[in-house]
């Protein structure tokens, strides 16, 4: 039984016993970039450099206003039925950049976003991929108000905007 308090304790004893190191000792421990003997290089596949540019055409069209290309884009990704080796299909690249499925950084981007899919609506009414783009967005925007944490921990404002926005889309 001692034994097994010991080695409860020593961890705790220890911790309580470590210092923080000196500038000296931290220099020592990490050198500078300088002195390691290989360099990093980030390799970006031409996979994930097609996803960027897909991604960066369709956000850039949707700036631009440019409806028509949007739809011919969205149109000749659905009829090619083109897809990456891990199965996601390139229309799907194309709907998550209008859709902000990686997030936007502020409550006003977000507004702003669903903005201009409100005016591709208004210009296009008849288009199915602005539609879908919309429906897409709004169950994002659903969990922006959300948030990611637990359920029990999700206030009821967030609760009423997540389930507003999700009966939108």
């Amino acid at each position: 039984m001692k034994l097994r308090v010991a080695f409860l304790l020593l961890p705790l004893f220890l911790l309580s016993c470590s210092k923080k190191p000196s500038e000296a000792e931290r220099r020592v421990a990490c050198p500078p970039s300088s002195a390691i003997p290989f360099q990093i290089t980030v390799v970006e596949t031409p996979e994930a450099k097609e996803i960027h540019d897909i991604t960066n055409q369709v956000v850039t069209l949707l700036a631009a206003k440019d409806y028509d290309k949007l739809d011919d884009l969205a149109a000749k990704y659905r009829a090619s039925k083109e897809s990456y080796a891990n199965g996601v299909w390139k229309l799907m690249v194309a709907y998550d950049a209008i859709a902000a499925e990686n997030d936007l950084p502020s409550r006003e981007a977000w507004a702003s976003r669903q903005t201009e899919i409100q005016e591709w609506v208004k210009a296009k009414p008849e288009s199915a991929t602005v539609r879908i783009a919309m429906a897409k967005f709004l169950r994002n925007y659903a969990w922006e108000a959300r948030g990611h944490d637990w359920a029990s921990k999700v206030s009821d404002a967030s609760w009423k905007l997540f389930g507003d926005r999700l009966n939108q889309g």
